[in-house]
């Protein structure tokens, strides 16, 4: 007779798997996979503690252990993520948002809130989930907001999170950042661009979980400089009044800040949670 598992026991055996395995969290992972199964909050589970999985059930939850043993990313796995206190669709089609990242949201709310003007326009480039657009889109309703990604993928998952939030004040578009033209149209741009240099961008440099995530969004096959370079010949030839808020490696920091050493520019580094620089605001005066 095949063993009846409840919530309590599956915990257990599985927070001991995942251990085994060098899961991160490895209660607080299994817990979520548990909830993806039942339908439920983690709140929830400890109302179900002596709940008995039917067979179905446990043949869904090995599925989706497997996955988490070899390292495709919680996310992924449950096809969300929390940002900025919203929910956003997540899959393989774009990186997974990071709590980092909102650091771009919290920042530019507030330079966003000091444009005077009627009608504030803002672009980001490389938008991924739409996470960041999204967010700023439902604080500013009369601010018209775009976003450029070079992957078709990306720009499909932020139409689907844009539908999601019932926003109507920002447009997604298929673009290369490198061939876009019209910078000169917007007050601020936003933009969280591939920043791991080509020569660290190897598994033993880096978490098993990133190898999942669309390389195109985590290094530009360089120096890690390229898109940096761009932004500064941006603000650069541009003639009148600008900003820029980009995310930024901790381990280039100080070089991107070098490219931005241009007469009336100034900049702003901002810390992380960690301590770790990780937001440069550039303004153009």
């Amino acid at each position: 007779m095949d063993k009846i598992w409840t919530t309590s026991e599956l915990i257990n055996w599985g927070k001991n798997f995942f251990v085994s395995k060098n899961i991160s969290e490895p209660r607080l992972n299994f817990e979520f996979l548990l909830c993806k199964v039942l339908n439920c909050n983690r709140i929830d589970l400890y109302l179900k503690y002596d709940y008995p999985f039917k067979p179905n059930q446990l043949s869904e939850l090995k599925e989706l252990i497997n996955r988490r043993a070899k390292f495709e990313p919680l996310q992924y796995i449950l096809g969300e993520v929390e940002f900025y206190g919203n929910k956003f669709i997540s899959d393989k089609r774009a990186l997974i948002p990071r709590p980092e990242t909102e650091l771009l949201v919290i920042q530019s709310k507030e330079i966003i809130s000091q444009i005077n003007k009627p009608k504030t326009r803002v672009l980001e480039v490389g938008v991924g989930t739409g996470c960041v657009s999204i967010s700023l889109a439902k604080l500013f309703p009369a601010a018209e907001f775009y976003g450029i990604d070079i992957s078709q993928d990306a720009i499909d998952l932020a139409f689907e999170n844009k539908e999601l939030h019932k926003v109507e004040n920002i447009k997604f578009k298929k673009a290369d950042f490198f061939e876009f033209s019209t910078f000169s149209y917007f007050d601020l741009i936003i933009s969280n661009p591939p920043y791991i240099p080509k020569e660290q961008y190897s598994k033993n440099n880096l978490q098993e979980e990133l190898f999942f995530e669309p390389k195109i969004a985590l290094t530009d096959d360089a120096d890690g400089l390229v898109f940096y370079r761009k932004f500064a010949e941006i603000i650069k030839l541009s003639t009148q009044k600008m900003q820029l808020i980009l995310e930024i490696n901790e381990f280039t920091s100080d070089s991107i800040v070098e490219l931005f050493k241009i007469d009336n520019v100034a900049t702003t580094k901002i810390k992380d949670f960690n301590n770790l620089d990780r937001i440069l605001i550039i303004e153009k005066k």
